[in-house]
């Protein structure tokens, strides 16, 4: 792995004067690609196991920030693109039972969705969609994602070596493992229409 092109451009940025501006950005665009903040602090504490904590919270912060921009988003632009999502990806009937269990588990589905690796889009986006109440929402996001950044943080700072070995040893099963999951998730999307 030490040759991969991606563990070495990673490598010169979590070395960098510049590692929290990266976090800061990977956290804040996680919300419009599809891509974790885990593997980008899990590298970056391996290199700078000190800032641990530091990184944490940049990336709680920065991700609540990217959260509510996606939020946001999500509550404008239903007007624009609502009707064109329930005619063409979903039945109305579908969208109209994920709009009651979203309102009725509102803080649950936040919580859960952004303490999981769920596509962190999905939830702030739709959070936005069903217009529940932006407080609790930004709430838990903060809550769920410092629980899931301090550990992931916390985790690479303590057994940083072994979490470095299993990287190098599973990175090809993993990366498989990520695409199988990507595909399991249009199908449904796909077949739910």
């Amino acid at each position: 792995m030490k040759n991969n092109v991606v563990f070495l451009w990673m490598q010169a940025k979590a070395t960098s004067k510049y590692s929290e501006v990266w976090i800061d950005l990977v956290s804040v665009l996680e919300t419009v690609f599809f891509f974790p903040v885990d593997p980008f602090l899990i590298f970056f504490t391996l290199e700078n196991r000190h800032k641990y904590l530091r990184y944490a919270v940049v990336a709680t912060i920065m991700s609540a920030v990217g959260g509510s921009f996606a939020y946001f988003v999500g509550a404008c632009l239903w007007h624009i693109v609502g009707a064109w999502v329930v005619g063409h990806l979903i039945s109305s009937a579908y969208f109209d039972s994920l709009i009651w269990y979203y309102h009725t588990y509102q803080l649950a589905v936040v919580f859960v969705g952004a303490l999981l690796p769920l596509p962190f889009k999905a939830i702030t986006l739709s959070a936005g969609f069903c217009k529940i109440s932006y407080l609790p929402f930004v709430s838990m996001l903060l809550c769920a994602r410092w629980i899931r950044f301090f550990l992931v943080t916390w985790t690479t700072q303590r057994w940083g070596k072994a979490i470095l070995a299993f990287i190098d040893r599973y990175s090809a099963p993993v990366v498989s493992l990520v695409c199988v999951k990507l595909a399991i998730v249009v199908c449904i999307a796909y077949f739910c229409k």
